[in-house]
């Protein structure tokens, strides 16, 4: 009977997977054969797409699986990114699928000729009655420079010495995708675009994302608009409001935006750094001197609603963003990313954002005021109380120990108080007590403020769409608004849609006079909801994923010459790990002490209040439980090592260390890990000589020797391929009896290439209103 067993494991081989969650799967060894006529060890370096086919027996250790298709190299950047999409959103599997196979990789946009091709004017005549026609109005753009879906525009018009008319106009998606039609149920699906990094999974049809639905300068678009009145001091002022109280006017409206500012170009006006040589084309009858007007105007008063919501007790917490230049194919690079940046949230960034929450804020007052029991609002809920104050305590009490931070300072000593008290009414609302916390830790650096902000966000709760009638609370917990929804970028999120179509519908019924149900067909919206929410999670994860990976792929050349250390701050301290936040990557890392230094401390110190427990490093005592680590909360912990092999280190919570950081090539996709913890008091650059261990191998070197070499190996399986069919088809057309078999050899040899040759597959932005 084993004799048997083990003839039956020796014709399969494993597959691995990537996400640990599943067991390891067994493909039967004949079809690597009928497949790709290679070796299974050849194919070692390949990723799979497998899928378990079979009935799991209670007799079999592992599932059988059948090779669905490959994405190419395990080390190859562009393979380790379909992973993810595939994944992390497997809705996309026909996009994953179709741009490997017409080799649409490394750039912004569906294609290199479209992305570059001028936006098309639509003919209007017909739908003159349906909209109102504010072609003549001045409206402009700002958005990140390399974007192509512009989902809002902006006005601004004066009407006395203090008070103004601001009109938001957004994409108005529901002209072009019916609820029900083909597009409209792939959106659904989809629910919402991905960001990776240099390449965007568009919700909708690139032709509509990209051209006839965004708002493009110079040609005539359709737009559903909000307006309101609002004077400078920031008060929202009723004289536009509806016939049903609501303060905000929503209108379907024609427009033709006069220019396309982007982020840097609008900072350089607000600065007073604008030359005419750096700023965009303004479309006649306006010019820039009234764009330049406008633009002052509505940062100042978006800094005047700034300061309002921090009044007001908004959250202003913020988590910088990497952004990377790519090494562009098209200019003869190899398509990686060779620099990296940090996106400022500078004012310009914050004027549109101020405006896009407002209308937002306005679009969920008039659902909830038409529509109490049905409208799809964002309900971002108060974190766990214990958890939050255990945060608060923590980040102020290391501030006070590591800084020498006065203990009795007002702020500080408020800031105890309201976490010793149940906040019951009448006391600091905890959004305030948060900002206090930042603030003190922004006078011991940028790392520290960044750091802090980093650890209250990790004690949130995520944001997520909720029907009104199905949520307990409505409150908006971050931005401290009681109704707030996602109004402004329909291009991009489906709920936006969504939210639109009900705005719409509450048009049709002012302008009817009924005041009924919503109207829309076959829509659950709670279960729409958490649809919505689950593709929300899983893109947000994707785009995380891929950021870290992008950055293993960053690193990997710099460290062939140096160690790449860093500055980092200690977030949280275990028993034989510890978390460090890495401000200039925007990553948080954990540190395993052993198994991952080098070299590995010969005994770690620990210290609670109450007692101090040493470890030495080697087998953990079985009794512990696995689950100690997490339980157990460290205020400080000793690394030693003996014969002075290295200086002792001792960390604590809001520590500055540097870490010593590496890529890990064993897992796929990618990801960075810390080696070595040091004082900020030794030396930043070191040669990669004076490292204990050096990188083995170059991945990146390897797979670029290995691309050349399969360059070659594809012109020749493809032809052997040509050659198999004209055969194939020869013996049909004689009547030949004939095994069909499995057709697969172009598709392997051009994963193997990475970028280049068919496939064998059957398949087929900025921080505006993240809340």
């Amino acid at each position: 009977m084993k004799e048997d067993l083990k003839n039956e494991q020796d014709r399969y081989r494993w597959m691995i997977p990537v996400d640990k969650a599943y067991p390891k799967m067994m493909v039967f060894y004949e079809e690597f054969m009928r497949t790709f006529h290679e070796k299974g060890s050849d194919l070692e370096d390949l990723v799979f797409v497998c899928e378990i086919n079979h009935p799991w027996k209670l007799t079999q250790h592992s599932p059988k699986c059948r090779i669905v298709g490959t994405l190419g190299l395990r080390k190859d950047m562009w393979s380790q990114k379909r992973a993810i999409l595939l994944q992390q959103v497997p809705v996309l599997w026909n996009d994953v699928i179709e741009k490997q196979s017409k080799q649409k990789q490394n750039k912004i946009g569906f294609d290199r000729d479209e992305e570059s091709s001028e936006p098309t004017d639509i003919d209007i005549s017909h739908d003159l009655s349906e909209y109102k026609d504010y072609r003549s109005t001045r409206i402009f753009t700002i958005d990140p420079t390399t974007s192509r879906d512009l989902d809002d525009a902006l006005s601004i018009t004066k009407i006395n010495q203090h008070e103004y008319l601001i009109g938001v106009y957004i994409a108005d998606v529901d002209k072009f995708i019916k609820e029900g039609d083909a597009n409209d149920l792939e959106a659904r699906k989809r629910g919402t675009s991905v960001y990776m990094i240099d390449s965007v999974e568009h919700m909708l049809d690139p032709s509509l994302s990209q051209n006839l639905a965004s708002l493009h300068a110079g040609v005539t678009r359709y737009s559903l608009c909000v307006e309101f009145t609002m004077n400078d001091v920031g008060d929202i002022l009723g004289v536009n409001s509806d016939n049903n109280g609501n303060v905000g006017k929503f209108t379907r409206v024609l427009i033709n935006s006069c220019c396309r500012l982007d982020y840097e170009q609008a900072q350089l006006i607000i600065t007073g750094q604008d030359h005419t040589a750096t700023m965009p084309k303004v479309h006649s009858p306006f010019d820039f001197d009234q764009i330049k007007n406008d633009v002052l105007q509505m940062n100042a008063l978006a800094q005047t609603l700034r300061k309002k919501r921090r009044q007001g007790n908004s959250l202003f917490l913020s988590n910088r963003e990497m952004r990377f230049r790519m090494d562009s194919i098209y200019e003869g690079g190899t398509g990686y990313p060779v620099e990296f940046a940090h996106e400022e949230h500078n004012e310009s960034h914050q004027l549109v954002e101020e405006f896009m929450l407002m209308a937002n804020q306005l679009a969920a007052r008039a659902l909830v005021n038409h529509y109490p029991d049905d409208a799809l609002l964002r309900n971002h809920t108060t974190p766990d109380r214990e958890k939050w104050t255990n945060t608060i305590s923590k980040i102020t009490h290391a501030l006070v120990d590591t800084y020498d931070l006065d203990r009795q300072e007002p702020i500080v000593k408020n800031i105890f108080e309201q976490c010793d008290s149940t906040f019951a009414g009448g006391q600091q609302p905890v959004q305030s007590v948060m900002n206090d916390v930042v603030r003190i830790a922004e006078r011991f650096g940028p790392q520290v403020k960044q750091t802090a902000q980093h650890s209250l966000m990790r004690e949130m709760q995520l944001a997520k769409y909720v029907r009104c009638k199905d949520a307990e609370s409505t409150m908006h917990f971050a931005l401290n608004m009681i109704h707030y929804t996602h109004f402004t970028s329909p291009i991009r999120r489906y709920a936006d849609v969504i939210v639109h179509r009900m705005l719409l519908q509450m048009l049709r019924d002012q302008k009817s006079g009924n005041r009924g149900q919503l109207e829309l067909s076959d829509l659950k919206l709670s279960d729409l909801a958490d649809h919505l929410n689950d593709q929300a999670y899983r893109a947000k994860t994707a785009q995380e994923t891929a950021q870290r990976a992008y950055l293993s792929f960053y690193l990997i050349p710099l460290l062939r010459h140096n160690v790449e250390r860093i500055e980092a701050v200690v977030v949280s301290l275990g028993r034989r790990s510890f978390t460090c936040y890495v401000p200039k990557y925007c990553i948080e890392i954990n540190v395993q002490i052993m198994g991952k230094f080098e070299p590995e401390p010969d005994m770690i110190t620990s210290r609670d209040k109450n007692n101090v427990v040493q470890l030495l490093t080697g087998d953990l005592p079985q009794q512990q439980p696995q689950q100690e680590e997490e339980a157990v909360r460290v205020e400080e912990v000793t690394l030693s090592w003996h014969n002075n092999v290295r200086p002792d280190i001792t960390l604590s919570v809001m520590k500055k260390v540097f870490l010593d950081l590496d890529v890990n090539y064993d897992i796929m996709p990618y990801d960075v890990y810390a080696y070595a913890v040091w004082d900020v008091n030794v030396p930043s650059k070191i040669k990669v000589a004076e490292r204990s261990q050096t990188v083995a191998e170059d991945p990146l070197q390897t797979l670029l020797d290995k691309r050349a070499e399969d360059a070659a190996r594809v012109e020749v399986e493809n032809r052997r391929v040509a050659r198999r069919e004209r055969e194939e088809k020869e013996k049909e057309e004689g009547g030949a009896d004939h095994r069909p078999r499995l057709r697969g050899a172009r598709g392997s040899s051009s994963s193997r290439g990475g970028r280049g040759g068919s496939s064998f597959f059957r398949g087929g932005r900025g921080s505006r209103d993240k809340q």
